[in-house]
């Protein structure tokens, strides 16, 4: 296998995106967006069973690592996956928990 070399920036960089990952809440709103790409923070919120205010904090924290983005649409902000990497990272993830 491969090596990896990591610098000290590549740590800290690292370090945000698992901590970013390692909340709950955010791994069920990623779930949904990578099922439903155009969807609203109250449909969102109704599907993890959380307030619309909760759903807006955790999709603002996924917005600042570049995880999610959104367009407006009208009033409405219409949220999707934004990095592709991201399918990667969890379907790895997902395999490597499941084969534990």
């Amino acid at each position: 296998m491969e090596p990896i070399n990591l610098t000290e920036s590549d740590i800290e960089e690292l370090s945000k995106v698992f901590q970013t990952l390692s909340d709950p809440s955010r791994l069920r709103i990623i779930e949904i967006l990578t099922q439903d790409e155009n969807i609203t923070v109250s449909e969102i919120a109704e599907r993890v069973n959380l307030s619309v205010s909760s759903v807006s904090h955790q999709l603002s924290k996924l917005k600042d690592r570049g995880f999610v983005g959104a367009k407006k649409i009208g009033r409405k902000a219409i949220y999707r996956v934004k990095d592709d990497c991201i399918y990667s990272i969890l379907r790895r993830a997902t395999v490597h928990v499941r084969d534990q």
